[in-house]
C-alpha cells in the first residue's frame, strides 16, 4: 500500500497544467467515501441471503449434480 508521503511526492511531480484534473479526481474520491458511508447496509449476511430469489425446478435440490453436469436442463 502506498503511504501518504509517497502519494504526496507523486503529486509534487504532476505538471501545473494537470493539477486541476488531479484535484477533481481527489474530490471525487472524497465524495464517494462520504456517499458510501451514508449508504452502509446494516443487514446481516443471512438477511441479505434470504432476499435472493432463484427460479429452479422442484427437483433441483435432489438432482443438483445432474443439472450442474448438464444431464438435466433448467429449461
Amino acid at each position: 500500500m502506498i503511504s501518504r508521503e509517497e502519494l504526496m511526492a507523486k503529486i509534487e511531480r504532476v505538471p501545473d497544467e494537470r493539477l486541476e484534473e488531479v484535484n477533481r479526481l481527489l474530490e471525487s474520491f472524497a465524495k464517494e467515501e462520504i456517499s458510501d458511508k451514508s449508504k452502509t447496509d446494516r443487514r446481516t449476511f443471512f438477511e441479505r441471503l434470504a432476499e435472493i430469489e432463484i427460479d429452479l425446478p422442484p427437483d433441483a435440490s435432489q438432482n443438483i449434480d445432474l443439472y450442474l453436469s448438464g444431464e438435466k436442463s433448467f429449461d
